[in-house]
């Protein structure tokens, strides 16, 4: 864990529109660090590697950290791996690469305040030639609800940015 940092208290439950979810149980203040998103510290080899059979089974926890080495969370992650994500511009998380005890660390920090009961959402980082196919919507009516923020009872899509990218 970064040295000094208190996690928040997290949970994990269902998300209707994501599969599962990372929850506030308490109250977060804006730029208050919330978890570090933890795992294997695997090489960019090994990632490409992981990340074709991952592609296949329609998941993916790698994190790049830096030019050399990626967080695998598939086996050995902690509740930050069920943030689901949201543009950056709506997200409630950012994240910060911080460099502790000479050691490149994923930290996610409130970009906004956060009440308790509240889904978990960071930008992954993707763009439309970088994410993984299974990652993006099937149906181009799907995607042009959630460019334009058309939500009714019938649509449970949450992304409201405008230039999401039209993937979970």
């Amino acid at each position: 864990m970064l040295r000094g940092s208190i996690q928040k208290n997290v949970g994990v439950a269902f998300s209707a529109t994501h599969g599962w979810g990372a929850y506030a149980l308490e109250p977060i203040q804006k730029d208050e660090f919330v978890l570090e998103y933890t795992g294997e510290l695997i090489t960019d080899e090994e990632a490409e590697r992981r990340g074709a059979i991952y592609d296949r089974k329609s998941v993916s926890y790698l994190f790049g950290v830096n030019s050399e080495y990626v967080v695998d969370a598939a086996r050995k992650g902690n509740k930050a791996k069920f943030a689901n994500h949201k543009a950056k511009e709506v997200a409630n998380l950012d994240v910060r690469i911080i460099s502790s005890n000479g050691e490149d660390r994923i930290g996610l920090f409130a970009n906004e305040s956060i009440a308790v009961g509240e889904e978990l959402f960071f930008d992954y980082g993707y763009t439309h030639d970088s994410a993984p196919k299974w990652s993006q919507h099937d149906k181009p009516k799907q995607l042009e609800k959630r460019v334009y923020d058309v939500v009714d009872d019938e649509n449970e899509w949450e992304c409201v940015a405008c230039c999401c990218m039209g993937f979970l």
